[in-house]
């Protein structure tokens, strides 16, 4: 099922597909299934089929704090945060701490968040004499 929500596609019920000999390639809506009867493989007949939908991302395409960038790499490279924080040598607690910006990392905590993260999240100074650069 298709919701609209900030024009992103969300879809929150799994497909399941039964390969069955009568009703091929119908579609059957049961409360929470989409149920589509194929004729897959002659020899699994009435084998059930789960395939689980695409979910929309529960992340920012344009992070602004530590925690977004932690978030959206983390995501990207389909990590738990168990095993991100692992990837930085911290524990576990302490990359949810920093993923949900409960708390920042120290000055000898963040050369493995840049390493994770492939770059420096801090935005950067502006300079105090303009764009000229006078």
């Amino acid at each position: 099922m298709l919701k609209a929500k900030d024009s992103k596609p969300h879809l929150a019920q799994p497909v399941r597909l039964l390969a069955s000999d009568r009703g091929c390639n119908s579609i059957l809506r049961g409360a929470n299934w989409l149920r589509i009867l194929i004729c897959a493989v002659p020899f699994c007949r009435q084998t059930p089929l789960t395939l689980k939908a695409l979910r929309a991302k529960d992340y920012s395409e344009n992070p602004q704090n530590l925690g977004e960038h932690l978030k959206k790499r983390r995501r990207e490279l389909g990590l738990l945060q168990r095993e991100a924080a692992e990837r930085m040598g911290i524990q576990r607690d302490t990359y949810v701490n920093w993923e949900k910006d409960k708390t920042s990392p120290v000055a000898s905590q963040f050369r493995p968040v840049v390493a994770f993260l492939g770059y420096d999240p801090t935005p950067r100074p502006k300079d105090p004499r303009g764009a000229s650069g006078g």
